[in-house]
């Protein structure tokens, strides 16, 4: 297990530490930097743990770090520089890189390939997230839903790894070797709302950009939540500018994330204001939290 420590000092046992767990370097970003930003201000220990390098990631033109074959032979050391940067944009994170290896979308040859991390026995993985958990002791997960968000591979080996890796760090049976037991009071999905694909179809047609280049209705409907399903609404308009310098980071990604990217200022604090999730541990009735913290003694 290869882990990358931010470096950064925090007490021994923060009042709060928050877990994400995503598949690839830039995945933090645009989804969760926002709540990343906002609890590391917080005083929060916020971890992120990245199953992946991402080798098979989009490359673009990146002059200053040599021709686009140059980048892609060393795509992984890159995209880690990148990650590191980005966390250090979002506030005090605390890194955790996997250094399983990139999967690439189904059907693809990366996606045969033995060493990709889908290819890979689960329980190494599961192990080194029950380290991190053991060690950690978060109150609050955060991953994907059972589909990955939108269906890659890698994203959805996350969510199965995440989502055992909650249910042995509670076995005080299984690699004891690995610390005492820690049972993580609440885990999330991270989501999309449908209504804020909507609002983004809007803002779209103000802007001139037509709303199916940015998101069409079968996108929508395949990985957006319904919006009563949505149990977190967390405001991080505070953190916009923070979460753009973020992805922003990740230059090789720029073909990806462009169309983020080309959304002017005075549109995103509307467009990227508010970071949803969904409660799926405990079971509880539908509530609308606007905390991941809410409803613990922390």
């Amino acid at each position: 297990m290869a882990l990358v420590g931010s470096g950064a000092l925090r007490p021994p046992n923060p009042p709060r530490s928050f877990v994400l767990v995503h598949a690839h370097p830039d995945d933090e970003a645009l989804g969760t930097g926002g709540v990343m930003a906002r609890y590391s201000d917080e005083g929060a220990h916020v971890c992120l743990v990245t199953c992946t390098n991402g080798e098979l990631g989009e490359v673009a033109e990146v002059p200053e770090l040599g021709t686009v074959e140059e980048i892609t032979a060393r795509l992984g050391e890159i995209r880690a520089d990148e990650l590191r940067e980005s966390c250090h944009r979002l506030g005090d994170i605390d890194i955790r890189m996997l250094g399983y290896r990139d999967s690439g979308m189904e059907g693809t040859d990366g996606n045969r390939d033995p060493r990709s991390f889908v290819n890979q026995d689960i329980d190494r993985p599961i192990r080194d997230v029950v380290a991190i958990l053991r060690e950690v002791r978060p109150q609050v997960l955060v991953t994907y839903n059972d589909y990955g968000f939108y269906g890659h591979p890698d994203h959805i080996r996350a969510h199965e790894v995440a989502i055992a890796a909650v249910a042995r760090a509670t076995d005080a049976s299984f690699a004891p070797e690995l610390g005492p037991v820690h049972d993580v009071a609440k885990v999330y999905y991270m989501a999309v709302a449908k209504s804020f694909f909507r609002e983004g179809r809007d803002l779209a047609t103000q802007m001139g950009i037509e709303p199916d280049d940015l998101f069409d209705e079968e996108t929508i409907e395949t990985i957006g939540t319904d919006d009563d399903a949505i149990t977190a609404w967390v405001d991080v308009s505070g953190y916009v500018d923070r979460k753009f310098a973020a992805l922003e980071a990740h230059r090789t990604q720029r073909g990806t994330t462009e169309r983020f990217m080309s959304i002017p200022a005075e549109y995103r604090k509307k467009a990227f204001g508010m970071e949803n999730f969904v409660l799926v541990s405990p079971k509880t009735p539908r509530v609308r939290e606007t905390d991941l913290f809410e409803g613990l003694s922390v």
